[in-house]
């Protein structure tokens, strides 16, 4: 998959990617919004790539071709076309910027408007205000939340009610909407 929308691009994940999206997630600034927060192997990282299945799709935000983070909706439900999206910054430098914002919404437009799911959710740590803060902005709505985590929701109505000022000024960066698909993805993803 290639998505090229609002100045950047979102691309499928390759094996020679590994290292970097490893380097990323075990960088302190990463690891530490994550449930899992062991640092991950070498082989623990191969181990999950290969285990990929149909219903988990992992995309490198790209900056000017250079790699910067990863957006991801995983276990989709194909049926109800529903899935659970992240994302996280990799390259420190894009901390702060409007990367995150635009990477999440250029991947949730394209999955709600482009594929027909109908809701999303976001599981985020309890004690990571900043991250619920987040996706609240995005338009998403806690559903149920106890100590570990919080889990969020967006249905497509919601996502287009909450970003319709975003999507208009991001569309100003770059209006054309790139997407591409490889023949499987088009057999996964066309509704």
């Amino acid at each position: 998959m290639f998505i090229d929308r609002f100045g950047i691009q979102l691309r499928s994940i390759k094996q020679t990617d590994l290292e970097l999206m490893r380097s990323w997630r075990n960088a302190d600034h990463v690891r530490k919004a994550m449930f899992y927060q062991d640092k991950i192997s070498e082989e623990q990282q191969l181990m999950w790539f290969q285990n990929l299945a149909n219903s988990d799709c992992y995309l490198m935000i790209l900056i000017d071709e250079n790699p910067a983070g990863i957006c991801n909706v995983k276990e989709i439900d194909w049926e109800s076309r529903s899935g659970e999206a992240g994302v996280f910054i990799g390259e420190k430098q894009f901390l702060n910027s409007l990367l995150a914002v635009s990477s999440v919404i250029a991947m949730m437009d394209t999955f709600f408007n482009q594929f027909g799911f109908t809701k999303l959710k976001a599981t985020v740590r309890a004690n990571r205000p900043d991250l619920i803060l987040f996706n609240e902005q995005l338009g998403y709505q806690i559903v149920s939340e106890d100590e570990e985590k919080v889990l969020l929701e967006i249905t497509k109505d919601r996502f287009e009610v909450a970003n319709q000022c975003n999507m208009k000024t991001l569309s100003k960066l770059s209006p054309e909407v790139k997407i591409e698909l490889t023949a499987t993805e088009k057999e996964l993803f066309q509704p």
